[in-house]
């Protein structure tokens, strides 16, 4: 028992047919292009993520310092600023491209 197509079918089924190779095409073109992935999607995710281990890294001195400085018997103040010190020097050298020193 087939089914007659009617030209409602067969306009549906072409449409859907166009729309798979347009699919296609682009997937063939940013296969080619090495553009998977959404470049600005990936971007505002990398720099959010640096973002938020810059600002624990920034937090880190006043968190760790006093514990730090009872461990080694050193002036919690003292530590701290070098700490602060340390960590605002190594993240300019890595925003100016430097690296770490």
């Amino acid at each position: 028992m087939a089914i007659e197509p009617t030209p409602d079918t067969l306009l549906r089924l072409q449409t859907e047919i166009n729309v798979v190779k347009a699919q296609h095409t682009d997937l063939e073109t940013k296969v080619r292009q090495r553009r998977l992935v959404d470049a600005a999607k990936l971007e505002a995710s990398t720099i959010a993520r640096a973002h938020r281990i810059r600002d624990q890294l920034i937090t880190a001195p006043a968190r760790h310092a006093a514990l730090l400085a009872a461990r080694h018997d050193l002036e919690p103040a003292v530590l701290n600023a070098a700490l602060v010190r340390f960590v605002r020097e190594t993240l300019s050298a890595i925003s100016s491209g430097r690296g770490p020193a």
